[in-house]
């Protein structure tokens, strides 16, 4: 059995190949939140300090 399952997959690896078919690797994707993007955390952060020192 162990033979004839290799052998089996080698055929479907290899007419996966010529075809042109791709099967991505799993990956995992982790989720902190609502991600902001730099500019808008650097404006938040710039208007939280004027508040605190009340400029």
């Amino acid at each position: 059995m162990g033979r004839e399952f290799l052998r089996r997959v080698k055929r479907v690896k290899q007419t996966f190949d010529a075809e042109g078919v791709e099967i991505p690797f799993p990956h995992r994707t982790l989720y902190f939140g609502a991600a902001s993007p730099p500019e808008l955390a650097q404006m938040l952060n710039e208007d939280h300090s004027r508040q605190r020192t009340g400029s």
